[in-house]
């Protein structure tokens, strides 16, 4: 080709075209970003957090209050953050009675439609729930 006609054959990238190289690395140390340096070692929290989330910390701690507070001593202001601590841990509990009765509500339909849908697959499923309930 004659290198002055080199105008006549320009490159062009139309839209989703052109170079489509892309690192993918996940990321898994996302928590450790959280913890400051200050608050305590990245990797120890991670570890309790794994074992035992802030939810389940926080529950116990919640129980422990209310089932040690003499609220007959407790001034205005402290029965007064005493009650909301209460509310607080009876519409966690509410939560989580709904969202386990809702677990089980679809659970039920689950059954019902695999009972409609395949008759093999549910004898299947009789067989292991005769056994848990066996087991108690």
């Amino acid at each position: 080709m004659v290198p002055w006609l080199w105008i006549w054959s320009p490159q062009s990238h139309f839209p989703w075209s052109g170079s489509v190289a892309q690192h993918i690395e996940p990321k898994t140390n996302w928590f450790n970003d959280y913890i400051k340096s200050e608050s305590g070692d990245a990797q120890i929290e991670e570890s309790v957090f794994q074992r035992f989330s802030y939810g389940t910390q926080l529950s116990q701690i919640i129980k422990f209050l209310l089932a040690t507070v003499d609220v007959s001593t407790l001034n205005p202001d402290a029965k007064e953050a005493y009650e909301k601590l209460l509310q607080l841990h009876n519409g966690v509990n509410e939560i989580k009675d709904q969202v386990r009765k809702n677990r089980t509500e679809d659970i039920i339909k689950a059954v019902i439609e695999l009972k409609a849908t395949s008759e093999d697959e549910y004898e299947s499923l009789l067989i292991v729930l005769k056994k848990l309930i066996a087991e108690g």
